[in-house]
């Protein structure tokens, strides 16, 4: 049995973890989530067992008949995982790993995997809370078997924002956010440009995922007020409903009604294969990430988001080319796979859109980035190999 602790409350919309949990069943593992999840937006297979009830802070409570609850409540989940004979926590996260970190302090035999898709940086920390939770993620750090992380960049960053000293002694694993995809997606449908009657000679630039500040909301906001060249639409999906008492989503929603080049979209997808069906309706994406230092969620770690971004990878392997903003990451991949353009703000992406040079780019090499840098099948065959026993588990 394997369990997976989290916090996040869209753990299996994460296509790693989904691509884990659906492995271990597929081997005949047992899989159980500890934690909270949004089953209304990402449900969760009846195959995994879901644990709802969950104490969200990682805090001992100050009240005595409280401490005594939060005391029960990790005895009661220790018996559990002693029970349904778990043997590997795949730690989600600072909070995950903190939950998981106390397991094994009640459990030595427990091996913790640490996943690590949200950096908190140091020199971010502005209050008292988030300061206890680095420095209790930084101990719990000391006791992990091995750590599962996007990219090099984000390996060292991660090395020393959790003040690893060794860290040749704990076992690394490599591996983007990004789904399988069996064979290379050219071929565009059509379904969006009928139901909206958009012409064929109109290109369409997709932004999906969240719409704020952080992902890229006010360069888009921009774009449009500056003029967006007349042979170009915006077409933004919101993972999310979109709501007028959002600043953002009110001003893009305002665009929209006075006729701008714009399209908003907030559908839900059920699953992989129609998020997958509706991105190949689309000639360019946007993988745009500005820090907003108003969350520790959307500071450093998302200027250095790099290939912990799903939504790039979902790009690449659509064969969708990319205007993506600088990091040293895009920068890296676009020198050797020129799989779009890399911009700074709204001027920027004006200028590209006019210059047409976006039309040069050739899909195929978003297809090849994709298959030679992103494509999860084989790390993350590596590493169900290095966890010993995984077969013999129950």
């Amino acid at each position: 049995m394997i369990t997976l602790i989290t916090n996040n409350d869209d753990t299996y919309g994460n296509p790693i973890l989904k691509l884990i949990c659906e492995k271990s069943i597929k081997d005949g593992i047992g899989v159980q989530i500890m934690g909270k999840s949004n089953e209304e937006t990402v449900p969760i297979p009846k195959e995994i067992r879901y644990i709802k009830k969950w104490n969200y802070d990682v805090f001992l409570p100050k009240r005595f008949m409280d401490v005594l609850r939060f005391i029960k409540w990790y005895l009661q989940l220790t018996i559990l995982l002693y029970k349904t004979k778990t043997k590997y926590l795949f730690a989600i996260d600072p909070a995950g790993l903190i939950i998981a970190g106390r397991f094994k302090f009640l459990n030595p035999w427990l091996e913790i995997h640490y996943f690590s898709f949200e950096i908190f940086f140091n020199k971010e920390l502005s209050t008292n809370y988030w300061k206890t939770i680095k420095a209790k993620e930084i101990f719990y750090t000391k006791f992990v078997s091995s750590i599962i992380i996007q990219d090099n960049l984000r390996k060292e960053i991660l090395i020393k924002e959790n003040h690893i000293k060794k860290p040749n002694l704990i076992k690394w694993n490599i591996i983007p956010v990004a789904p399988i995809i069996a064979n290379k997606q050219v071929e565009r449908n059509k379904f969006i440009r009928e139901k909206y009657n958009i012409d064929r000679k109109i290109k369409i630039l997709l932004h999906t995922g969240s719409v704020a500040e952080w992902s890229g909301a006010n360069i888009f906001i921009e774009l449009l007020e500056k003029g967006l060249p007349e042979n170009y639409l915006l077409f933004i999906h919101s993972r999310f409903k979109l709501s007028d008492k959002i600043l953002v989503h009110k001003k893009l929603m305002d665009l929209q009604k006075n006729g701008y080049p714009l399209i908003l979209h907030d559908e839900f997808f059920s699953n992989d294969k129609e998020y997958f069906d509706f991105l190949k309706n689309f000639d360019f994406g946007f993988a745009l990430y500005e820090k907003d230092l108003r969350s520790i969620y959307t500071g450093e770690n998302i200027e250095h988001i790099g290939l912990a971004s799903g939504k790039f990878s979902y790009y690449m392997a659509a064969c969708i080319p990319t205007i993506a903003i600088e990091c040293k990451t895009y920068e890296k991949l676009n020198d050797k796979y020129k799989f779009g353009k890399l911009i700074k703000n709204s001027s920027d992406l004006l200028f590209s859109l006019k210059s047409n040079e976006l039309l040069n780019i050739d899909s195929n090499n978003c297809w090849r980035l994709y298959k030679e840098c992103l494509d999860p099948s084989f790390e993350l065959g590596k590493y169900f190999e290095t966890i010993k026993g995984y077969t013999n588990t129950s």
